[in-house]
This record gives structure tokens, C-alpha cells and sequence, in this order.
């Protein structure tokens, strides 16, 4: 009858063990969350226009840039300003065979100071002294920018009469630079920032300024993060000064697409890209407290940020130095590309508690705090259980008619020595060595280390009893007896 309790008894056990074991199995199969805070992913949807990092891509923007401006070259010198009966008389070229439809649109003030296209069947108009008129690609809006400047395919035309009394014609174009290029974080404001620079310019490079007819107006939009300040701009004449405005954004994971809005230019648009530098690093354990004396294994997640805060999932990795006062870890760290955080391992030693840092170069993190307890509970079930089943196989085994003092002195020493193999059991497993299927997290538990040491104390028991038996054999045999 007992050995059928002890049997049903352990058949339970085992079985508690395995759905245990198949729930833990569930859980490590969804995906890990390390405090709310998973590698920070850029959404290509909020990225408008992109960096070239192709170099043939490059290439071709920068020829269409060539290509728009000789367009624009030759359209300028294509139209004529002559004098007129109070104003100037502006003669357009004609379309030829080879170029059915003109690349370009010239528009017109209304009296009302609105632009409009004039038709291209039109050869010549005729309009007051001093009106400007803006000669635009047909080709669309500008290229973005690829270095730091670029120039807007727009150009303004107006004929002024100069001290001699010769009319002369003016052709003015509008650049943008940018400085900080890429852009980078400024302390001074707690944000990347980045000065773009409008400078109009004419043609012939003439150094003297000169007043415009009327004053470029532009409206600054921004898709994407940040904010341009101020974001309206009035141009009034060429020069070197220039005209200034402040980029400004605090949030690294966008790159910038700047529009310039213009009646009368049109739309001309220019990326910033946007370039974080590593600022500070984080360490945490994925738990507060664990067992001391290297019985448990805690891991250990290191994770990156960018000046504005945000974690930085750069696109190369990061080799983190790691320092501690006490436990066994890796001595570095690597972050994978295209992630902010890495995760590794630490087997606790010792009862101090463990502070664990992550250096990179003067970077340091604050220290992560892991509190180590005694494993008490652990080494009470260990023995218990172990002796359990010791007891169980001494009460297993004997003859029928075996006196009572020696059963009880047989029971005695299985569950002594199956308390001690189901502590080696249980500690062997934690440890890590591969001796049974079970996990060494789930032997740490209360349902594990129990079903382990008693299958220990069980197993340990048994080979305690073949042993001793075969000794007592040996040494009860006759001299020169092989057996």
C-alpha cells in the first residue's frame, strides 16, 4: 500500500512539473518587453525625403540640378528687355521644332500684386518700369538639398534704368544655405539646430546690393520634426548679409523636410538631415532581487540614447564596457545596428549586493542595484524533499522478515544520503549543467526544486543501495572467490 501512495505521490509531482514547464515555455515565446521601452524603430512613413547614401543617386540629383540651371541659363539670355513708352517691353523667345514646349513658365504681376503664368503663345508684353517678373522651371519643385546649399530654380527678372540712361537688365536668384550640416545637437538650446541662410544673388555675380522691384516673400513649412523660426521671411534686396532662420527639433528619429512657400517662386523644398550622438547609457536588471551564492541567473539590459532623451537605435553597433563590484558577467556589452538596447547575463556569487555599471569611452551610466537574499527556502526544500525521497526508496526495498531496528536504521541513512543528492541535484541544475530537461528557472521555483530533489533523493538513494550492496558482497565473499 505504501509503495503505491509513494508512486501516486511522485506521478503527481511530475506531472505538476511538466504544465509548469509547458506555461514557462509559452511565456519566453512572446516577445520580450524590458520596462515599456522596446528598440526604438524609425517609421518610414514620417520620413518625407531621405539622404542620398547611394553615391549614383547622388550623382543624378546633382546632374538635375546642373540640368535645371542650364535651362534657366539659357531661357535668360533668350529674353529680351527693351525701353517702352513708360515702362519696358519684354521679348520672348518663340518655340523652335526641336523644343515644341518650353521647360519653363515666366509669371507676371497682376494690379493686384498676385503672379500668374503668361501663356507661352505670347512673343512680347509690355509692363510698367521696375515690375519684376519670375522665370520658373517647368520641371516641377527643386531638387533637395544634397550638400549644404542649394539654389532655387527660380529666377526674378527686371529691367532698371541706370545712371547713363541704358536699361539694364537684372536677373536675381534666392540660395539656401545651411549651416551644422548634418544637423547636431546645440546645448545652448536643448535641441538639434541648424541657421539656413537665404541669400539673393544676381546673376552676374555683382558684388553691389541691389533693391528688388518687390520683396521676396516666404513662408517656411516643416514636415517632419521641428520648427523653423521665424517662418515668415520678406527679401527685399541682394547682398551678402542675407536673411537668417533657426531650425530647431528635438526629436532625433526624423529627418527634416524644409518647404519654402513663395507666390511667386512656387515651392522649393531642401532636407536636413539629422545626426544624434550618443549621450548617455541606461542599465537595468530585469528583476530587484535574486538569490545569492550563484544559484541564480539575472539578465541584464544596457540601452542607448540620444541627446534629446530618446533611445537611439543607430545603424552601427556599440561595444559597452561593463564594471561591477561583485557577480559573474561578460566584460563588454555589444548593441546590435539598428537597435537602442542589448540584453546579457549575470550569475550572482557571494550575499553582497551587486551595482553594475556601463561604460563607453566618458559616457557611464548610473549604477543598476540588484539585492541578493540567502537562498533559505531553497536549501530547506532541497533537503526535506531529498530526504523524502530517500525515505520513500528505504521504505521501497528489504525483505519481508527484516527486523525492525534495521529497516529503520536502513530508512535512516536513504533519506540521509537523499537529502544530499537532491541539494547536488537541484544545485546542478541551477548552475546550469545539462543533467534533466527542466530549465534552471523553473527549478528555482518552489513546485521545481521540490519534484527535483525528491527525484534526486529518490535516484541517489537507489544508487546508494546498489553500491552498498555490491560492496557487502565483495566483502562477505570467500578469498579467491571471482564473484
Amino acid at each position: 500500500m505504501s509503495h503505491r501512495l509513494a508512486s501516486t505521490v511522485l506521478a503527481l509531482l511530475l506531472a505538476l512539473l511538466l504544465v509548469e514547464a509547458a506555461v514557462a515555455q509559452e511565456r519566453r515565446s512572446e516577445p520580450l518587453d524590458f520596462g515599456g521601452r522596446p528598440p526604438s524603430q524609425i517609421e518610414p512613413g514620417l520620413l518625407l525625403v531621405v539622404p542620398f547614401p547611394d553615391p549614383q543617386e547622388r550623382l543624378e540629383r546633382l546632374r538635375e540640378l546642373n540640368r535645371t540651371s542650364e535651362r534657366l541659363s539659357r531661357a535668360l539670355r533668350e529674353i529680351r528687355f527693351e525701353e517702352a513708352d513708360g515702362g519696358v517691353r519684354v521679348r520672348l523667345p518663340t518655340s523652335t521644332p526641336d523644343e515644341p514646349e518650353r521647360d519653363w513658365v515666366l509669371w507676371r504681376p497682376r494690379v493686384d500684386g498676385v503672379y500668374e503664368p503668361i501663356r507661352q503663345a505670347i512673343e512680347e508684353i509690355d509692363l510698367p518700369q521696375d515690375s519684376m517678373l519670375v522665370l520658373r522651371s517647368g520641371r516641377g519643385p527643386s531638387v533637395p538639398l544634397t550638400e549644404s546649399e542649394t539654389t532655387l530654380p527660380s529666377r526674378g527678372l527686371f529691367a532698371r534704368v541706370e545712371p547713363g540712361g541704358q536699361l539694364k537688365k537684372h536677373s536675381v536668384r534666392l540660395d539656401i544655405r545651411a549651416t551644422r550640416v548634418p544637423v547636431r545637437w546645440d546645448p545652448q538650446v536643448s535641441a538639434y539646430a541648424a541657421e539656413l541662410v537665404l541669400l539673393c544673388r544676381e546673376e552676374s555675380d555683382d558684388l553691389d546690393p541691389i533693391t528688388l522691384p518687390r520683396a521676396i516673400e516666404l513662408q517656411f513649412l516643416v514636415e517632419g520634426s521641428g520648427t523653423v523660426e521665424p517662418d515668415r521671411v520678406r527679401i527685399g534686396g541682394t547682398g551678402l548679409g542675407g536673411n537668417r532662420v533657426l531650425f530647431h527639433s528635438d526629436d532625433h528619429r526624423q529627418d527634416a523636410r524644409i518647404i519654402a512657400v513663395s507666390p511667386a517662386w512656387g515651392e522649393h523644398a531642401c532636407t536636413l538631415e539629422i545626426a544624434p550622438e550618443l549621450d548617455r547609457l541606461a542599465i537595468d536588471f530585469r528583476k530587484t532581487a535574486a538569490l545569492g551564492l550563484g544559484v541564480e541567473e539575472v539578465e541584464v539590459t544596457v540601452e542607448r540614447f540620444a541627446e534629446d532623451g530618446r533611445p537611439w537605435a543607430d545603424d552601427t553597433p556599440l561595444t559597452v564596457r561593463l564594471e561591477g563590484n561583485a557577480g559573474i558577467f561578460p566584460a563588454q556589452v555589444t548593441i546590435p545596428a539598428h537597435n537602442s538596447q542589448a540584453v546579457s547575463s549575470l550569475r550572482t556569487s557571494g550575499f553582497e549586493d551587486i551595482r553594475l555599471k556601463a561604460v563607453m569611452g566618458s559616457v557611464r551610466s548610473d549604477a543598476a542595484a540588484l539585492a541578493l537574499r540567502f537562498p533559505w527556502l531553497l536549501l530547506v526544500l532541497t533537503s526535506v524533499f531529498g530526504a523524502l525521497g530517500g525515505f520513500f526508496r528505504g521504505r521501497h526495498e528489504g525483505a519481508e522478515a527484516e527486523a525492525p531496528a534495521e529497516r529503520r536504521r536502513r530508512i535512516r541513512n536513504r533519506s540521509v544520503f537523499g537529502s544530499l543528492t537532491g541539494f547536488v541535484l537541484v544545485a546542478l541544475v541551477a548552475l546550469g549543467l545539462n543533467v534533466s530537461e527542466i530549465d534552471a528557472p523553473l527549478v528555482l521555483s518552489e513546485l521545481g526544486c521540490s519534484v527535483v530533489a525528491i527525484v534526486g533523493g529518490w535516484t541517489g538513494a537507489t544508487v546508494f543501495s546498489l553500491v552498498s550492496t555490491r560492496l557487502a558482497e565483495r566483502r562477505d565473499a570467500p578469498e579467491g572467490d571471482p564473484g
